[in-house]
This record gives structure tokens, sequence and C-alpha cells, in this order.
């Protein structure tokens, strides 16, 4: 409750006099919500990029640990990287999806996510996000938040038609 009427507070101090609308209380609110990695997760496998570069900046400024943030989207890969094996040699999806213990309310956005990455192997994600661990942990030299935001460029740029300048 304190920190609401903080929120209120600030509002009223920097909109126009006047009542505070649900549209303004509404955007304050989603500037300041919380982030988790499961949000994270999520955004990428929708493919939502801009969501997903949201929660990743907000997770690395609410000081999240990167090692967290490295499980959530390797953990969402090898789950792809599954799935897209399972298909392959002919287990149907829906099947695949329950052996792997995948809540039915994620199923629909797993289901679009192996569509848009099809025919896109997953071993050099898998290859990428063991590099990114790596780099966490100082076996190899980078920024581990640098590496993370690479890792999820990837993946949201996997399976995307290419971008054509125009002429």
């Amino acid at each position: 409750m304190l920190a609401a009427d903080q929120e209120l507070a600030k509002l009223a101090m920097t909109l126009p006099a006047g009542a505070i609308g649900e549209a303004e209380i509404i955007a304050a609110v989603a500037d300041s919500a919380r982030f988790d990695v499961f949000q994270l997760s999520d955004a990428l496998v929708g493919g939502d990029a801009v969501r997903a570069l949201r929660v990743l900046a907000a997770l690395r400024a609410e000081g999240v640990q990167p090692t967290l943030v490295c499980w959530a989207v390797s953990r969402e890969i090898a789950l792809l990287a599954r799935l897209q094996y399972a298909a392959a040699h002919g287990e149907n999806v829906d099947n695949a999806l329950a052996r792997l213990g995948v809540w039915r309310r994620r199923q629909p956005v797993l289901k679009q996510a192996l569509r848009r990455f099809a025919g896109h192997p997953f071993a050099p994600l898998l290859a990428q996000a063991a590099e990114v661990d790596a780099t966490i942990k100082g076996v190899v030299r980078g920024q581990p938040w640098e590496a993370l935001t690479a890792l999820v460029l990837t993946v949201l740029t996997l399976g995307r038609p290419a971008i054509r300048a125009r002429h």
C-alpha cells in the first residue's frame, strides 16, 4: 500500500493538474512492474522481441543474477530442441508436450514456436547458451549481460524472414 501511495504521489507531481486517470495509472504500473525469468521465457518463446528485451533489461536493472536468466533461456531452448527432435522422429507433438510435462496453457505458444523454428537446428543455440554460461562463470572472457542479450536476440531472430532494405 505504501508503494501504491508513493506511485500516486509521484504521478500527481509529474502530470498536469487534475484527476489522475486509469490510463496514467496503468502506464505507471506497467513501467514499474517487476519481472521474472518466466516472463522472459514466455516472451522469448512467443517471439515477442519488444517484451523480451524489456524484461531482460528490467531483470538486469533489478540485479537478477545472470546465471538464473541463462538457466531460463537455456531451458526454453532445450525444451524446443527436444520437441523438435520428437516431432522429427515421428512423435506426435501433443504427446511430446505431455511427456515433457509442459502445462496446457503453454502448449499453444510452444507449438507456434516449433512452426517458427521449423528447419532451424537448435544445436548452435545450445552451444551459444553453453558459451554464455561459461562467460557468466568466468571461463570465457566477456560480459555476461552482453552475452545474454546476444543469445536472446539470436533466439528472437531465428526463424524470422530476413529484413530487406527498400531501394
